[in-house]
């Protein structure tokens, strides 16, 4: 999966990932193909729900800004659920068939600006193992 990301020249920007161990595995995977503007390890990520998720999504948009890339290591269900809140349920049934499969990169474009009612995230592309 990291050679299919780096192959399309996409960055990892700032990186949050869980502090579970495969996580960590999966992050030094990633980073030594491709450049990271930063990594943090988030313990809200290992065990939390998805209101965790977006308190960390928050958090480090408030500290970032919105035009660095993010790249989130976590676990499902709960990336799943994500992806949900994103993309709204019609785009992330369509994207997402099958759920959110281990190992899945799922590439979302943030809106900087969001109306009421208007979804925060646009699919670009989703990459299966």
């Amino acid at each position: 999966m990291a050679e299919a990301v780096q192959k399309r020249g996409w960055t990892l920007g700032d990186i949050a990932c869980s502090t579970a161990r495969r996580c960590r595995q999966t992050a030094d995977i990633l980073l030594g193909a491709i450049p990271s503007a930063s990594i943090s390890f988030e313990e809200p990520l290992y065990d939390g729900a998805l209101e965790a998720y977006l308190a960390v999504l928050d958090d480090i948009r408030t500290r970032a800004g919105n035009s660095t890339p993010l790249t989130l290591i976590g676990h499902n269900p709960v990336l799943e659920h994500l992806a949900w809140e994103c993309l709204g349920s019609t785009a992330a049934t369509r994207a997402l068939p099958a759920g959110f499969l281990p190992g899945m990169v799922v590439a979302i474009a943030r809106r900087p600006e969001t109306a009421p009612g208007e979804l925060p995230g646009r699919l670009v592309e989703v990459l299966a193992p």
